[in-house]
């Protein structure tokens, strides 16, 4: 069986991706065939931090909506497959910070 073809089928989900992101970072997302990216939108980041990222990807979903989209229901993943777009959803880590630093807002 041919592994170009089984890679190309199949859904991949890459499960922690900690990047920089930008237009270039979401086009070697999709050159490299990944489907899905469970993209980190906070890590040690303060209440308003995690604001001001959730506010970035609400720009990089308008700004590069020929490749990405945001995933809502499992069923957009395949969506995205057939449309040829990347889906992402979002990962926070060490919310025990934002918890903290969010009384005092």
């Amino acid at each position: 069986m041919n592994t170009t073809i089984i890679h190309q089928d199949a859904i991949i989900i890459d499960g922690l991706n900690v990047s920089n992101w930008s237009r270039s970072v979401f086009e070697n997302i999709h050159t490299g065939g990944v489907t899905a990216i469970n993209a980190t939108t906070a890590v040690i980041d303060d209440f308003r931090e995690t604001i001001s990222n959730l506010a970035a990807w609400e720009t990089f979903f308008q700004e590069n909506a020929d490749l990405i989209m945001r995933v809502e229901k499992a069923d957009d993943i395949l969506q995205a497959k057939r449309g040829g777009k990347r889906v992402s959803f979002s990962a926070f880590k060490i919310l025990r910070r934002l918890k903290m630093t969010c009384r005092s807002c």
